[in-house]
């Protein structure tokens, strides 16, 4: 799958290091998950897997491969910071920025985390 969505060259495999893709498990969302996730919000990255909602497989390969490589980002983060220390940075950046009176999105989109998630997609743009 990675291939097929452009997730093999060089560049994008050095944004992950030391993170090997192909390591980490993609699965579809259980019900359970979809449950919490925001409907704006098509993947969610944890410790252990990441999750896809089901539509998002027949998105075009170009969105998906953003996608995915937002994900694995996020994947690398988990391995590097640990969960407790991913946890705690990615709630306490969150919750400054609605103490700053930003809404939901704001926040999330202030999370350095995600702000480096984000900048990780350029690559694909080009």
């Amino acid at each position: 799958m990675l291939s097929r969505i452009g997730l093999t060259s060089d560049e994008v495999l050095v944004r992950l290091r030391p993170l090997v893709p192909e390591t980490v498990r993609v699965k579809p969302a259980p019900r359970w998950l979809r449950a919490f996730m925001n409907p704006r919000v098509s993947a969610i990255t944890l410790p252990w897997a990441v999750y896809l909602r089901a539509e998002v497989m027949a998105l075009p390969e170009a969105v998906l491969g953003r996608l995915m490589l937002h994900e694995l980002v996020h994947a690398r983060q988990w391995k590097e910071l640990g969960t407790l220390r991913f946890t705690v940075r990615y709630l306490r950046e969150y919750l400054a920025g609605r103490r700053r009176g930003l809404g939901h999105w704001g926040s999330y989109l202030a999370i350095s985390l995600e702000q480096e998630a984000a900048r990780a997609e350029s690559i694909l743009e080009s």
